[in-house]
């Protein structure tokens, strides 16, 4: 059964219920929030601090389509962190050792030269989940508590050195369970997937340009509108074919592919029914951190959908993400703004379609104070459609993105046709332990308009 492109409409003709906090009270807040920001990232007395931390906080490494494929050369770090998609680790050496108790699986010499070697990977998670009043409901059924379970093993063969031709196969096998769920659609194919790949693609190239084709994840950005949603139990992949390398002091990364459509106890196989290409160009890395109007990263982004089947439905979308950074004066912090802006047009059935958002975070973070506090005001808006004799669509869709990604695991709807205010706090009160919290605050744009799930 294929995956439908669109999102689900929640019956509703007043605003979300069980939202307490108004628009106006957290627009107010993040307004003073914005001004002390700007307070002090102006202050005069930020110059010295600003070089001095300049040699303290290290480039961060960007995060475009897959970008840490491209760091496949020979400043390639010995041991590099661990990814969201694994396939995006660069083993292109043996980690030294007293590392890892896993790095024995890493970076396997299978022929001398070092020209063939073979890495192992894997992952599981279990997670509780306790729902009260599902998806605004409070039926009886709207009630539940159950049990997820993942299991990912991957296996990667690379031939080639660190520098020059290369060739590469990946696959990664995925189990995912559900355990007593008796929610509305009860084991849903994001819960259940028995035996399974999740990523399966050969991948050839030279350097940092390649080309891949086969079965594998994809995002872009913060996943606003393409990312794996890892949140659910059988993350989201694609299938087809990705081409990617360096165009002067940017990435180029470009894709023709179908999502995969999920069967949980049949083989999965990608959806028929629609089409999806990207192009994206990214900032090869984040500058340091910096007083200055120039963004430390940027991400420029070209989507299109086309559905083959059934009703007309095109959508064509242009999006700009750019990103702020610079060190504050007080306990070994940084600020940070984060902006992404974009537009979709094509058709909804004979409906010409004009949709839109914006969004804006700001972000401090004092990494020298005790657990590492952490604070964020952002504002979200999604267009929707005007009711009346209005012959235009203005229903903002968020394709295939993942809204745990850059709302938090709390989040309750996507941003299509609503105005999301958000504040939240953090802490780390151990390697192994991080406090969130959150507040949000929604309001519809358009009245006419419904409210859609994420």
């Amino acid at each position: 059964m294929p995956i439908p492109i669109g999102v689900t409409r929640l019956r509703c003709s007043t605003a979300p219920s069980g939202v307490s906090h108004s628009l106006a009270s957290a627009t107010t807040i993040f307004r003073r929030f914005a001004a002390i920001t700007l307070a002090v990232l102006a202050s005069p007395h930020l110059a010295a601090a600003q070089r001095a931390f300049q040699t303290v906080l290290p480039p961060k490494v960007a995060a475009p389509i897959d970008s840490a494929l491209l760091r496949q050369s020979a400043k390639a770090v010995a041991r590099p962190e661990y990814q969201n998609s694994r396939f995006a680790e660069s083993w292109l050496r043996r980690p030294p050792r007293g590392g890892g108790w896993d790095d024995p699986l890493k970076h396997i010499d299978i022929a001398r030269g070092d020209v063939v070697h073979l890495t192992l990977s894997g992952s599981y998670r279990w997670r509780s989940e306790f729902n009260t009043n599902y998806m605004m409901s409070n039926a009886p059924a709207a009630q539940d508590q159950f049990a997820a379970s993942r299991l990912l093993l991957a296996g990667d063969f690379r031939v080639g050195r660190l520098t020059g031709p290369y060739a590469r196969a990946f696959a990664e096998y995925r189990d995912a369970q559900a355990f007593n769920r008796t929610l509305p659609g009860r084991l849903t194919t994001k819960e259940l997937d028995r035996a399974d790949f999740q990523n399966a693609f050969l991948e050839a190239g030279s350097g940092a340009y390649g080309v891949r084709y086969g079965r594998q994840e994809m995002s872009v950005g913060k996943e606003r509108f393409v990312g794996v949603s890892d949140w659910s139990n059988a993350r989201r992949a694609f299938h087809g074919v990705r081409a990617f390398g360096r165009v002067g002091p940017a990435v180029l990364d470009v894709s023709d592919v179908r999502v995969m459509s999920v069967r949980s106890l049949a083989w999965n196989f990608p959806d028929s029914t629609s089409r999806f290409r990207t192009v994206a160009l990214s900032s090869r890395a984040d500058r340091p951190a910096a007083l200055t109007f120039r963004p430390a990263s940027w991400h420029a982004y070209y989507l299109d959908y086309r559905a083959e089947v059934g009703a007309r439905h095109e959508r064509r979308m242009v999006g700009l993400r750019s990103g702020w950074r610079t060190p504050l004066a007080i306990g070994g912090g940084q600020a940070a703004i984060d902006a992404e802006v974009g537009t979709q047009r094509g058709y909804v059935g004979a409906k010409p379609l004009e949709a839109w958002f914006h969004a804006v975070e700001a972000t401090m973070t004092f990494k020298a104070v005790r657990y590492s506090p952490m604070l964020q005001l952002a504002l979200d808006r999604g267009s929707g459609t005007k009711g009346g004799a209005d012959p235009r669509a203005g229903t903002l869709s968020t394709m295939y993105g993942s809204a745990h990604s850059y709302d938090g695991i709390a989040d309750v709807f996507g941003v299509a046709n609503l105005r999301i205010a958000r504040l939240v706090g953090g802490a780390e009160l151990a390697r192994w332990l991080q406090l969130r919290t959150a507040v949000r605050s929604y309001r519809r744009v358009e009245l006419g308009d419904g409210v859609y799930s994420k």
